[in-house]
């Protein structure tokens, strides 16, 4: 499958308006950390190891499931420009 490229920035956003489509995630966020020297197996360009921010109305035990899978469906879409 190929993968759209975006910017740090445009990921970042993506993945974040993704999680405040779930009521409880309002005022979370999730970033990328890392940019791969080489893609991984699948081919993407950046580490799922990303940082989450936990918005006021949910608990991260909650929240990890959802940023989890997020995360695994921006990575099957999208890399980071180089």
């Amino acid at each position: 499958m190929s993968r759209k490229t975006l910017t740090r920035n445009e990921l970042n956003d993506w993945m974040t308006q993704e999680l405040a489509k779930h009521d409880d995630c309002a005022g979370s966020a999730l970033k990328v950390q890392y940019l791969l020297q080489t893609p991984d197996d699948s081919g993407c360009n950046w580490s799922g190891d990303c940082n989450l921010s936990i918005g006021p109305n949910i608990d991260a035990q909650h929240i990890s499931p959802i940023a989890t899978a997020i995360v695994a469906q921006a990575q099957s879409q999208f890399n980071l420009t180089v």
